[in-house]
């Protein structure tokens, strides 16, 4: 029985969570678009052609780069939109993470920009869902999440890498590693898991035993002879009381006396072996 609530649970680690997929296509560099440097991102997981975006407007230089353009406006594409945020390498990109304001998000200005150095890459974020319409509160129900790594070279943007994922909880920024999403069908799977358990622990208690079996206690529980106990059976019996099992005897021609033992089981007068 162990064995199987072993490999039961072995079962639910394994097809608890949803994997997602990469979405082929995800993320696409534009290049110049007026006014700026334009970034598709997918909102479909299965039709790269419907998509959202932004575009990164050059504004002016600023020091240290007084050479090269390093202000840039963020200018979102209206419509189902994508929400944006600065993150690091190898950083997790989840839900829970993007709303918790511990990031910094781009949002649309007149009167500010981001400042992004020449020679210097940098991720982003994005989080939007296959959905119809913005979501008014901003979370979207059918989520997609994916990261951007971009480069200002000498005043034009450039993308060097990308990833879009679909049907996991996020994705680990600079990387292809999905965030796997518990699978709610898959919850049944575990309250019957732990009905069984509950079912089984109250009709088979804990039997384990304590203290010494010795072949005194076991010529007298189970109306032995002498001659048929010897060390092996000692050993096996053992190991049967500590690890709580029942303790069955087997033997070529069993011998059943008209007593009982405190099982309420008939005794054995001769045995060869622990069943």
């Amino acid at each position: 029985m162990k064995q199987i609530f072993t490999a039961f649970f072995f079962f639910l680690k394994i097809s608890l969570f949803a994997q997602g997929y990469i979405v082929t296509d995800g993320v696409k560099y534009l290049g110049c678009t007026s006014p700026g440097y334009g970034i598709s991102v997918s909102r479909n997981p299965t039709n790269s052609s419907i998509t959202t975006g932004f575009s990164l407007d050059p504004r002016g230089v600023s020091p240290p780069d007084g050479d090269y353009t390093n202000l840039f406006r963020f200018d979102p594409i209206v419509d189902v939109g994508v929400r944006v945020f600065f993150v690091d390498a190898n950083q997790t990109i989840t839900t829970n993470l993007l709303l918790s304001g511990a990031l910094t998000e781009l949002k649309f200005s007149f009167t500010s920009n981001y400042t992004l150095n020449s020679g210097t890459p940098f991720y982003l974020a994005f989080y939007t869902g296959n959905v119809n319409f913005a979501p008014p509160n901003g979370i979207y129900n059918n989520p997609m999440f994916g990261w951007v790594e971009l480069v200002n070279n000498q005043g034009v943007i450039q993308m060097l890498d990308s990833a879009m994922e679909y049907g996991g909880a996020g994705i680990i920024a600079g990387t292809q590693n999905i965030i796997p999403v518990p699978e709610p069908n898959q919850f049944v799977l575990v309250t019957l898991g732990v009905l069984l358990v509950c079912w089984h622990s109250h009709k088979k208690p804990n039997r384990a035993r304590t203290g010494r079996l010795d072949k005194r206690v076991l010529m007298c529980n189970h109306k032995l002879s002498a001659q048929r106990v010897d060390d092996n059976l000692i050993k096996s019996f053992r190991r049967a009381w500590r690890d709580g099992r029942d303790i069955a005897l087997r033997c070529p021609r069993p011998q059943r006396s008209a007593g009982r033992n405190e099982r309420g089981k008939p005794h054995v007068s001769a045995i060869c072996s622990v069943a």
